[in-house]
This record gives structure tokens, C-alpha cells and sequence, in this order.
């Protein structure tokens, strides 16, 4: 079973991967609703189990649900990298209940867990095959090397990866501080149904909600 640690809120900055900016729209954010994540989640757990606040980065999952007065509510999921200066966001996402809901998990990294669950993809490092890693250490293939590789991944699927890892010959393992895909063909299937019937609130909406 794997553990949940709580991360540090540290009080750095906040950056945007550049990829990820040209993502935002798409996912049914604007910059402000990850901002607002960030400074107040409802849980925040280190996904690579950097509990001490003095590392130099940690990669951090955020779950936030927006109280949006929509009859379609959603959660919030942010993935960053954080130094002790900046929280650089890597990934963000819009999840709607009626698709994946959030709204009692226990811990962030149980609702990211759900998420990939639902729209991940199997990565396949070295001998080893799973959703996610985080802080392991994995035999080498027989190409030795530290490539990634997505066997399940068709060519028309739009496939958004993350993943932090360096080869270690001496040893013949491959460590990995991170490393997960997400299908976001099945991700942006799910959101553009639910901006047809209604679900996405509009900017006259968002003021008003913000405002309060």
C-alpha cells in the first residue's frame, strides 16, 4: 500500500511550464483557478517522498474542489515541481464528478491514483509496467538504456507524459523520481461533453464566484 505524505505548502512563486500554458484553455482552467489551487488546496501530498522541507525540489500533487454553483461540479488536480523559490506547474486538470468523482478521497494522491486509473496509460521502464512511478529503482531492459515506452498507446491518441529518471549502468537499474502518461484524447473526449450541455461556467460566472 502506498503511502501519503503531506507536503510543506511552500510560498514560492508560481511558474507555468510553458507546454502547459498552451493546454490551459482546454482543460477547462484559466491560470487564476491553479493559482488559487495552490494557495488553498484541499490536500496536498509529496508524490516523491520528499517529506523534509529543506529538499531541494519535490514533486507535488494539489486537490482542490472549486465551490463553483454549476449543476455539474468538478474537482481540481495540479501537478508541480517545487524549489525552495518557485512552484512550477507541470500538469493541471479539470475532473467532473459525473466523469471521476474526487470529492471524498482521502488524500491528493488518492485522487491522483483514480485519475490515472481512469485516463492513464501503462509505462513501461526497463523490465518494469505500471501507471505511476514514484521513487524506485528499476532493472534495465535488454536495449539498456532508460527509454520509455508506451505499449498501449495507439498513433491516434494524443498522449501528455511526465517523467524524471536517470540510468545507472554500473548498477544496471534505472532510478526514477517520477514518471506517468495520460491519455488527453480521453481527457478532452470527457470535458467537451460537458461544455456542450453546460457544465463550464462562464467568465460572468467565475467573477461572481471569485468576488465572494
Amino acid at each position: 500500500m502506498s503511502q501519503s505524505i503531506r507536503a510543506p505548502q511552500r510560498q514560492g512563486s508560481i511558474r507555468f511550464d510553458t507546454s502547459f500554458s498552451g493546454d490551459v484553455r482546454s482543460h477547462h482552467l484559466t491560470h487564476h483557478d491553479v493559482e488559487r489551487v495552490l494557495r488553498w488546496p484541499r490536500c496536498s501530498d509529496d508524490l516523491t517522498g520528499q517529506a523534509d522541507e529543506q529538499a531541494a525540489e519535490r514533486i507535488t500533487v494539489s486537490l482542490a474542489n472549486p465551490p463553483m454553483e454549476t449543476p455539474d461540479p468538478s474537482s481540481i488536480l495540479v501537478i508541480t515541481r517545487e524549489t525552495r523559490n518557485a512552484r512550477h506547474v507541470q500538469d493541471a486538470w479539470r475532473i467532473y464528478r459525473g466523469d471521476l468523482d474526487l470529492s471524498r478521497v482521502r488524500s491528493a494522491r488518492e485522487a491522483f491514483l483514480a485519475f490515472l486509473n481512469r485516463y492513464g496509460l501503462d509505462l513501461q521502464i526497463g523490465n518494469a509496467s505500471r501507471r505511476l512511478f514514484t521513487s524506485c529503482q528499476v532493472p534495465m531492459g535488454p536495449s539498456g538504456n532508460a527509454a520509455v515506452q508506451l505499449p498501449d498507446a495507439s498513433a491516434d491518441v494524443d498522449v501528455r507524459t511526465f517523467q524524471l529518471l536517470e540510468l545507472v549502468p554500473e548498477s544496471a537499474v534505472i532510478e526514477v523520481r517520477i514518471a506517468y502518461a495520460v491519455n488527453e484524447t480521453a481527457v478532452r473526449s470527457d470535458l467537451v461533453r460537458h461544455e456542450l450541455r453546460g457544465g463550464r461556467p462562464s467568465m460572468r460566472e467565475r467573477r461572481m464566484i471569485l468576488e465572494r
